[in-house]
């Protein structure tokens, strides 16, 4: 029997016994190998040094296999054309050389499979590392040069040369440098970046620890050793695409597994076990110490451990690291992988946020908690925030602000006074209890609390049905802010027939309940009855409160934006602002909050309108007054730079827009959950900023996750679903996927046809762009039927200046054209001209200089060479590489 074949039985016959209790294993051996009793025996010794290493890895066991195979360790001078220097070191399964490549000339770290281990499944592990490797492209990680099969005297050996990396472990850099503690999180902040990147490309490592990973001499850490790693999502297929570990393998080091890979079901094992082992990382960095004392425990009972005992808890070992990081670390450890960070991204965040002394996201915070995070931010507003500990959770602080001067206004002081302390007690003792420590779990966000509040209502405060409603009413509110629409309504509009009943439709409560309810509505993309619902609230307070209230003012405003932003109609949204400045007058200062809330719609109108550069003056001198106000971070502050941004890629500014883009996007992924409405407006935003700028591999994933959360928080139909779908047809159009765009298209013409009752701007917006996708496919008559269908609903649901009809008509007539209707085709050109013309922006003239190039080519068709020269002046340069 060979060497390799002989190694390939002692793997198989060790992996069948290794799990079986010690008395059991030699009667399984003769029943495995009855007639080889020197196989038997090499075995055994096998899984006593196995004992005595109490961890099996591809190390612990390469003396054993040495000595049995009888393999030396002469090193080679020379490897499929690469000179060998010297031996850096060795693992499992390789030999690491230095090595000089000739062409290139450069100096490679040269990886070469061990001789004597060229079984089968080692062959296929050693090729699965140098393929993970070649797929990665990240500073983080080392890169892959070449892959081969050297002819060598003993035999082939497979190799990889890839960039040489001059570092120490991560431990010994700890240990020499005696870096800090903000410094060993930093760097394992970007350990993480790098992981993360192998994940998004479908790479789990499998055997993350301080010796798989380099801190270079410029102090940048660099992942190595992709040996047993998987693909999270392979592709049966293919062949190569996994190392295949068998059921009831362990591949890995023990203290760093997870315990699901303990559990060695390769099926179970994703992108979180390597958080997991990130976990173990951190907790070795700061403390010198492993979560679980398994240095000198057996195999199995090492395996026990760890899937069944409770980690060390960081803080015990050093005081220091309370709090954050300590739960920072509790998190990454969690048994359940789903209790666990989702991400390696989440897990770096966490980090960051501990590091910018901001709220980490692992552990939704106490009010307690919070309060403390923001004294050390904002010192002067911690006593006025003292007050009301009850509501510091996430942005939430102004809804019970609301409902506080609503019930200062009543005559009645015993029964403010009630209200408000029942509200009070109820956020402490049954929101913000849970989100502490307690019978929910330790780890309990929000949105748990909030289900386990809400399930509590029912029976409850029915001796007092204001309170209830009151009560009813805040958990809408933060319902909504998690962008939870359906749990809200409900509650809203209990609240609302409650506050009616009891208190009237003058009273404060009512009205502001009834504004909540034309918000969800809104936000849930019902624009008819969010336009019914806020006329209703300002007919109750002018009647009320006068004409000229606060209260008053801002439903004008709020009335402007659900024109502009649900009926595209900016006639209107313009009557109501012109509204409000009439009333505001020496009511309202310029630098009233409602007064910006106005300049923004103002911004909104013209960007709607493509009059980038008026939306860009409003939306600084907006951004100006909330940063001067609120500071840097606020959200109303981080609204009016998103706002900016839009504005500059509109202008073609994208390198100025870009980092706007993602300074809010961090900052809103620190305060709020993935599926946050104002997370998902912001990444789908910097996506197609990215899509403009020609970075499609970076837009396309953004735009597909972003579509999805908003499918799952919105629906199939709402505005921002819609939107998103768009937007990723737009992108497969552009990068020459016509059938993939179509089909995204069909399906939200499907949800927007659903929704509506008949004609609506977003339906005939998404009925344009299925025209136009169906027109990149050259499939000219079924594009004309659908732009045919947009025209007519646009020029019901537009004003007439909307450049949206210009843009339809312009299409139209290039398909007209196409199908061999030149006449038509010529005067629909024509008309779309006309009107986009005369819009303002660079926009509008960039789109009636493309209905001008068709035209140019529409009388070359036929022709026509006097029409021809007369539109060649209009259209600037011949661009429009499309032509449809």
């Amino acid at each position: 029997m060979s060497d390799s074949k002989r190694f390939g039985e002692i793997d198989r016959l060790f992996q069948e016994v290794c799990d079986l209790p010690p008395d059991q294993r030699q009667a399984k051996l003769i029943e495995l190998a009855p007639t080889d009793a020197a196989l038997r025996s090499e075995v055994i010794e096998l899984l006593e040094a196995d004992s005595r290493a109490g961890s099996l890895t591809p190390e612990s066991l390469q003396p054993e296999i040495h000595r049995a195979l009888g393999v030396g360790d002469t090193d080679p001078t020379e490897i499929a054309g690469y000179r060998v220097l010297t031996r850096l070191g060795e693992g499992g399964m390789g030999v690491v050389y230095e090595a000089e490549q000739r062409s290139p000339r450069r100096t490679v770290a040269l990886k070469v499979l061990k001789p004597g281990l060229a079984t089968p499944a080692l062959v296929r592990r050693f090729e699965f590392e140098s393929e993970a490797l070649g797929r990665l492209r990240h500073p983080g990680i080392a890169q892959v040069f070449e892959a081969g099969v050297a002819e060598t005297p003993i035999g082939p050996r497979p190799y990889f040369a890839m960039e040489l990396i001059r570092g120490e472990s991560l431990d010994r850099w700890a240990d020499r440098t005696g870096a800090s503690i903000r410094d060993r999180l930093d760097m394992l902040s970007r350990i993480c970046d790098a992981v993360q990147h192998a994940h998004a490309r479908g790479v789990v490592h499998r055997d993350l620890k301080p010796a798989n990973i380099l801190v270079t001499t410029e102090g940048d850490p660099k992942v190595l050793d992709f040996g047993v790693a998987r693909l999270a999502h392979p592709d049966p297929d293919s062949a190569g695409n996994t190392i295949a570990t068998a059921a009831g393998q362990l591949v890995g080091t023990v203290p760093y597994m997870s315990p699901e890979q303990l559990g060695a079901r390769p099926e179970s094992l994703d992108t979180r076990s390597d958080v997991y082992t990130l976990g173990v990382v951190l907790f070795r960095l700061l403390s010198n110490r492993l979560p679980h004392d398994v240095d000198d425990a057996a195999l199995l009972d090492a395996a026990r451990i760890v899937r069944e005992e409770e980690p060390t808890r960081l803080a015990t070992l050093e005081p220091r690291l309370r709090g954050d990081i300590d739960t920072i670390v509790r998190t990454a450890l969690a048994k359940d992988p789903e209790r666990r960070y989702q991400t390696a991204a989440a897990m770096a965040d966490d980090i960051r946020r501990h590091l910018a002394g901001q709220t980490i996201a692992a552990r939704p915070a106490s009010a307690v908690y919070q309060l403390s995070r923001l004294a050390r931010r904002h010192k002067p507003v911690v006593a006025a925030l003292a007050a009301l500990v009850a509501v510091t959770v996430g942005a939430i602080v102004g809804i019970s602000l609301a409902l506080a001067e609503a019930t200062t206004q009543r005559d009645n002081a015993e029964q403010q006074a009630s209200i408000a302390r029942a509200v009070t007690d109820f956020l402490n003792n049954d929101v913000l209890s849970a989100v502490a420590p307690s019978s929910l779990g330790e780890n309990t966000t929000v949105r748990e609390a909030l289900d386990s509040a809400a399930a509590s209502l029912p029976g409850r405060f029915q001796d007092q049905p204001v309170t209830g409603a009151a009560i009813r009413n805040n958990i809408a509110n933060l319902y909504s802010v998690l962008g939870r629409f359906a749990e809200a309504e409900p509650l809203t509009a209990e609240a609302l027939e409650t506050f009616t009943q009891e208190l009237g439709r003058d009273d404060p409560l009512t009205q502001l309940a009834g504004q909540d309810l034309g918000v969800v509505y809104r936000d849930t993309g019902r624009y008819e009855l969010a336009r019914e619902q806020l006329l209703t609230v300002l007919a109750d307070r002018e009647r009320s409160v006068g004409p000229t209230d606060e209260a008053t003012l801002e439903n004008l405003v709020m009335l402007a934006e659900l024109e502009q932003m649900g009926f595209a109609d900016m006639d209107r949204a313009r009557e109501w602002l012109g509204m409000f400045e009439a009333r505001r007058a020496g009511v309202l200062a310029d630098d009233h909050p409602t007064a910006a809330y106005a300049e923004l719609v103002r911004g909104g109108i013209a960007l709607e309108l493509r009059d980038y550069q008026t939306a860009y003056d409003a939306y600084v001198s907006v951004a100006e007054r909330r940063e001067a106000e609120f500071g840097d971070i606020h959200p109303a502050t981080i609204t009016a730079r998103h706002n900016i941004a839009t504005a500059l890629e509109g202008l073609a500014r994208y390198d100025e827009a870009e980092p706007i883009y993602l300074a809010n996007l961090e900052t809103l992924r620190k305060t709020s959950g993935p599926d946050n409405p104002d997370v998902l407006v912001a990444a789908h935003n910097l996506a197609f900023l990215y899509q403009s700028m020609g970075r499609f591999d970076e837009a396309e994933p953004m735009f597909y996750d972003t579509l999805e959360r908003c499918r799952r928080v919105f629906g199939p139909a709402h505005i921002g679903t819609l939107t998103c779908s768009q937007s990723l047809a737009s992108l497969y159009r552009e990068t020459g996927r016509d059938s993939e765009a179509i089909t995204v298209m069909l399906e939200a013409k499907q949800a927007a046809q659903d929704a509506a009752e008949g004609p609506s701007p977003m339906l005939t917006e998404v009925t344009a762009n299925l025209g136009i996708a169906l027109a990149d496919a050259e499939r000219f008559a079924e594009a004309i039927v659908e732009l045919e269908q947009a025209e007519a609903d646009a020029r019901v649901v537009f004003p007439d200046e909307h450049p949206l009809l210009g843009n339809i008509l312009s299409g139209l007539g290039w398909c007209e054209v196409e199908t061999g209707d030149l006449t038509t085709g010529r005067d629909t050109l024509r008309e779309a001209h006309r009107r986009l013309a005369a819009l303002p922006g660079p926009y509008a003239q960039s789109a009636a200089a493309s209905a001008a190039r068709r035209l140019v080519r529409a009388a070359e068709r036929e022709g026509d060479t006097a029409d021809a020269e007369y539109w060649r002046p209009l259209a600037g340069p011949d661009d429009d590489a499309a032509a449809q």
